[in-house]
C-alpha cells in the first residue's frame, strides 16, 4: 500500500472516529435532556402527594380541634396559618430541587451537544491535516 493510500486511510479513520464520538455525545445530551424532563415531572408529583398529605393532618388538626370544642380563632388560626405556611414552604422547596436536578441535567446535555461539536470538527481538522501529507 502505498503511503498516499495509508493517509487516505487514516483521514478516513479520523472522521468515521470523530463522527462516532460525536454521536455518541449527542445521544448523552438527549438522554440527559429527557431525565432532566422527568426530574421535573416527579418534583411536581412528589410536591401534589406532599400537599395532600399535609392537607390531610390540617384537616385531621382542624376536625380534632372542632371536636374539642376549640374555635379557629387566636392561637389556633394562627397555628393554622402556620401550618399552611409550612405547606406552600415544603411545595415549593420539592420543586426547586427537581428544577435543580434538572437544570444539571440541561446543563450536561448542552456540554455534551458542545462536545459532539467539537469532535466533529477536530475530526475534520485531524482528517485535513492527513490529506494535505499527501500533496
Amino acid at each position: 500500500m502505498t503511503s498516499t493510500a495509508i493517509l487516505v486511510l487514516s483521514a478516513a479513520r479520523t472522521l468515521t472516529s470523530a463522527h462516532s464520538q460525536a454521536a455518541s455525545l449527542k445521544y448523552q445530551a438527549e438522554v440527559a435532556r429527557q431525565q432532566a424532563a422527568r426530574e421535573r415531572q416527579i418534583a411536581e408529583r412528589d410536591a401534589q402527594i406532599f400537599r395532600r398529605n399535609q392537607r390531610q393532618v390540617l384537616a385531621a388538626s382542624r376536625a380534632r380541634n372542632a371536636a374539642a370544642g376549640v374555635r379557629l380563632a387566636g392561637s389556633a388560626l394562627l397555628a393554622d396559618n402556620q401550618m399552611i405556611d409550612e405547606i406552600v414552604l415544603g411545595t415549593e422547596t420539592i420543586r426547586a430541587r427537581g428544577q435543580a436536578r434538572a437544570t444539571q441535567l440541561e446543563q450536561q446535555a448542552a456540554l455534551n451537544r458542545a462536545r459532539a461539536g467539537a469532535a466533529r470538527t477536530q475530526g475534520f481538522l485531524s482528517a485535513g491535516q492527513d490529506l494535505l501529507k499527501v500533496s
